[in-house]
C-alpha cells in the first residue's frame, strides 16, 4: 500500500512535472502536515481553509501565494486522495493587480557596474540582453549559444517548453570574453556539453538562490534599492518593455519570452513610458485658444 507521498509523487510523474516543482509541491504539503499535526490523508478541507488563513493573516503571505499553496492542496485532494474539492469551500483570494519592476536603461547600467564578480555580471547580462528566467539563464550550456544564427535556445523552459530567442553580438562578445577569462569549460572537462555557469557542486549548474542572493546585494550596493526591488526577473521584465518602446511588436516579443498568451504579455504596453510620453493627447487637438493656451 503506497503512502500519500509516494502517490503523490507518482500523479506529478505521471503529468512529467519539473523536479523543481515536485520539490516545491512536497515541501508546501510538508509544512501542511506539520502545522496540522496530521497526516496527509487525514486532513479536512477546513483545516486547509485555516491554514490558509494562516499564512495570509499570521506569516503574511501574498494572496498570490496563498492562493498558489490552494492549488497544490487541490491537486493531492482530486488527484492523490480523489476526494471532492468545492470551489465555493476555498475561494481564490483576489489578487492586487500590479505593475513589474522595470529598470531604465540607466539603471541597468548602474546595476552592471556595481557588479564586480564576471560570473555573475555575465548572467545578469544574458538575462537583460534576451529576456531569460533566472532558471533559463542558470541551465544555460555552451552549445545553446548559436552564433551561426545569433539565437540562445532554450531548453525545457517553463511548462517545458523549447524555444529561441535572440543573441545580441555584443552579448556574444561579452560571452566569448567571460569563456576565455573564467574557463567554465576547464572544469567540465569530462563533460561532452557542458554548463555555460558551472556551480559548486560537481556536475551541476550554479545555483537560482545564489544569483537571488546576489541580485539583492547589487540591487542595495548600486542605490537602487529600496525605491525599487530588483529581482533576477526584473532584467527579463526590462526587456521586453525596452524591446516594446524600441518599436518591436508584441507578438514578437511573446514567442522571445515564451507566453503562452499574448494577454500575459500585453501587460507591457501599461509600462512602457517612452510610447505613453510620446502619444498626443485629444486635449492638445481641441480647437480653440482657450484649451490651447490654457486661459
Amino acid at each position: 500500500m503506497r503512502s500519500a507521498r509516494q502517490r503523490m509523487v507518482r500523479q506529478m510523474k505521471l503529468r512529467n512535472l519539473s523536479a523543481s516543482t515536485q520539490a516545491d509541491y512536497l515541501r508546501r504539503l510538508k509544512k501542511l502536515e506539520q502545522h496540522v499535526g496530521k497526516q496527509l490523508g487525514r486532513i479536512s478541507l477546513e483545516e486547509i481553509r485555516d491554514y490558509l488563513l494562516y499564512l495570509h493573516e499570521k506569516r503574511g503571505f501574498t494572496p498570490g501565494s496563498v492562493n498558489s499553496h490552494a492549488r497544490v492542496f487541490r491537486f493531492f485532494f482530486l488527484n492523490v486522495m480523489d476526494r471532492p474539492w468545492p470551489l465555493a469551500a476555498i475561494p481564490a483570494a483576489r489578487e492586487p493587480k500590479t505593475l513589474p519592476v522595470v529598470l531604465a536603461p540607466s539603471e541597468v547600467v548602474r546595476f552592471l557596474d556595481a557588479v564586480q564578480n564576471v560570473r555573475y555580471r555575465t548572467i545578469f547580462q544574458v538575462m537583460y540582453a534576451s529576456g531569460l528566467r533566472v532558471s533559463e539563464a542558470a541551465n544555460l550550456r555552451a552549445s545553446d549559444i548559436d552564433s551561426q544564427r545569433m539565437v540562445i535556445r532554450v531548453r525545457q523552459g517553463k511548462m517545458s517548453k523549447d524555444r529561441y530567442t535572440v543573441l545580441s553580438p555584443k552579448l556574444l562578445l561579452i560571452l566569448r570574453d567571460y569563456w576565455r577569462t573564467c574557463k567554465p569549460g576547464k572544469h567540465q572537462a569530462n563533460s561532452k556539453n557542458p554548463w555555460l555557469f558551472p556551480g559548486r557542486i560537481k556536475g551541476r549548474c550554479i545555483t537560482t538562490t545564489s544569483i537571488q542572493i546576489v541580485c539583492k546585494k547589487i540591487s542595495i550596493q548600486s542605490g537602487l534599492a529600496p525605491s525599487k526591488k530588483v529581482t533576477p526577473h526584473s532584467f527579463r521584465h526590462s526587456f521586453a518593455t525596452h524591446m516594446l518602446e524600441n518599436g518591436v511588436d508584441l507578438r514578437t516579443i511573446q514567442v522571445l519570452l515564451g507566453h503562452a498568451s499574448l494577454s500575459t504579455t500585453a501587460i507591457y504596453t501599461h509600462i512602457a513610458t517612452a510610447r505613453i510620453a510620446g502619444m498626443q493627447s485629444p486635449f492638445d487637438l481641441l480647437p480653440g485658444s482657450e484649451a490651447n493656451h490654457g486661459e
